[in-house]
């Protein structure tokens, strides 16, 4: 078992296993009980999941054959109802927001060899959707106008989308070994 999160209310864990996505129920005993979330048999999850803050959704990455790369997918909690949110590849899932309507996850688009973080709605999410909140473009423009400050924002567009001079100390985003 691999990639272990908590879920919100903290009874339980999710964790992956040999491409799947398990439920860990936390028993009085101390014991864990498995339980495989009804995701797909052909769908190879990796360690990029987590349960929605209302635990109501499960956002996870997977490669799906005959497809070749990470794309990112939205489905109840128990691993029902999968939709497939990230079409392109590489996309990697990475976290909620905190009122449950927003997904951000890392890719890599139009052959640019580097990482972007994007967000996208989480209900209705659709390929048109998705956008780049940080680029490598941004942290450039971030280290090269800070002082060392890192408190007042560089550029007023991209404090809309959410980036702010403290993310400049994200060094660069290349693909991490295990992936």
């Amino acid at each position: 078992m691999g990639g272990t999160n908590w879920s919100p209310d903290g009874n339980y864990l999710i964790a992956n296993s040999g491409g799947g996505i398990y439920k860990l129920v936390l028993k009085p005993d101390g014991m864990v009980e498995p339980q495989r979330l009804a995701v797909p048999a052909n769908f190879q999850c990796n360690n990029d999941k987590a349960i929605s803050p209302d635990g109501k959704k499960i956002a996870f990455s997977a490669t799906v054959p005959p497809h070749k790369g990470s794309q990112v997918f939205l489905a109840d909690a128990d691993g029902s109802n999968v939709k497939l949110v990230a079409p392109e590849s590489p996309s990697y899932f990475h976290g909620w927001s905190p009122d449950n309507k927003t997904l951000a996850f890392v890719a890599q688009r139009n052959g640019s060899g580097q990482f972007d973080i994007y967000s996208m709605p989480a209900e209705g999410a659709q390929r048109s959707s998705s956008r780049p909140i940080f680029t490598m473009t941004t942290a450039r423009t971030i280290r090269q106008t800070t002082s060392g400050s890192t408190s007042t924002p560089i550029d007023p567009a991209r404090k809309r989308s959410g980036v702010s001079p403290s993310m400049a100390l994200v060094p660069t985003m290349r693909r991490p070994r295990w992936l």
